[in-house]
């Protein structure tokens, strides 16, 4: 479904609505879909989270700068370019053709290899992005950030990871943020913004006090918590392995993040309201967000 569709799915109106995106705006459809939708956030500057694939084309393109600096480095990636469209042409899969040439790599062709890092594969999504990204739109994603909290909403957004408590111990444990009242010098005599006050203290204490979320790594790729406490990136079996959504069960915070069902990516809409931003109902809808073409 076309990103503009979807818009009008969920009644966006620019005078009134602040669009956010959770992050994985790109590399997640055709190539021309990904550059559709990365056009149409970096022309209206849409608020938004860098998630794990806007991360790797961001990587990709420092990495293109710096290497088209070396001396015949350019025509030396366009003739491996080339080897490999003529090899695609015959059915040949990237990810084991690139694993086959390094391999066999041999002389100057290997010191260029050498150039590469370990584990990344030229001319895939994420490379080809980042090839044909404007200076407009490297600058946009590169603005991104890991999270943001909108206070008034009582809002985190965040493409992956974001844990309510350090799982390295009970989350009743003196250490965890919300195991406790937050110390706050002065506080208004009015019950409702004490309330407010200490909520706000206690969702900035998530955010910089628990470890797990001050990692950049955590924060783009993290989907569970295994029964040892490790971190992984993998969507697992509840009986081996905690979800984010189980963990944040019953804390009033509301959390928006990449991790639909079915890798499907937020699309939020939130509306100003009597000089606050808050959620309607329409940001729990979730949608992928590629355009069709």
């Amino acid at each position: 479904m076309d990103y503009r569709h979807l818009l009008d799915k969920v009644s966006y109106d620019h005078r009134r609505d602040v669009l956010v995106h959770t992050g994985d705006i790109i590399s997640r459809g055709s190539h021309k879909g990904s550059m559709a939708i990365l056009d149409f956030m970096t022309i209206n500057n849409v608020t938004g989270v860098r998630g794990n694939n806007d991360q790797k084309v961001i990587e990709w393109k420092s990495w293109l700068d710096w290497f088209f600096t070396l001396h015949g480095a350019a025509e030396w990636l366009a003739g491996l370019e080339s080897a490999w469209l003529e090899d695609h042409r015959k059915g040949h899969k990237l990810e084991s053709w690139v694993k086959s040439r390094r391999q066999s790599s041999r002389g100057k062709d290997a010191i260029w290899w050498k150039h590469i890092p370990k584990g990344w594969i030229p001319f895939n999504d994420h490379y080809r992005i980042a090839k044909d990204l404007t200076k407009k739109q490297h600058t946009y994603l590169t603005s991104l950030p890991l999270k943001i909290h909108a206070p008034s909403a009582h809002t985190l957004v965040i493409h992956a990871g974001l844990l309510p408590y350090d799982v390295h111990y009970d989350y009743d444990h003196k250490r965890q943020p919300l195991a406790h009242i937050p110390h706050i010098r002065s506080l208004s005599t009015s019950h409702n913004r004490k309330t407010e006050a200490l909520r706000n203290a206690q969702e900035l204490a998530i955010l910089l006090q628990v470890p797990q979320n001050t990692q950049p790594w955590v924060n783009m790729n993290m989907r569970s918590v295994l029964d040892d406490n490790t971190i992984s990136k993998y969507v697992l079996s509840p009986r081996s392995a905690f979800p984010l959504l189980i963990l944040w069960s019953g804390i009033p915070t509301r959390v928006l993040h990449g991790l639909g069902t079915g890798m499907a990516k937020c699309l939020c809409v939130m509306a100003f309201t009597q000089e606050k931003l808050a959620c309607t109902s329409r940001t729990l809808i979730q949608y992928p967000l590629h355009p069709t073409v």
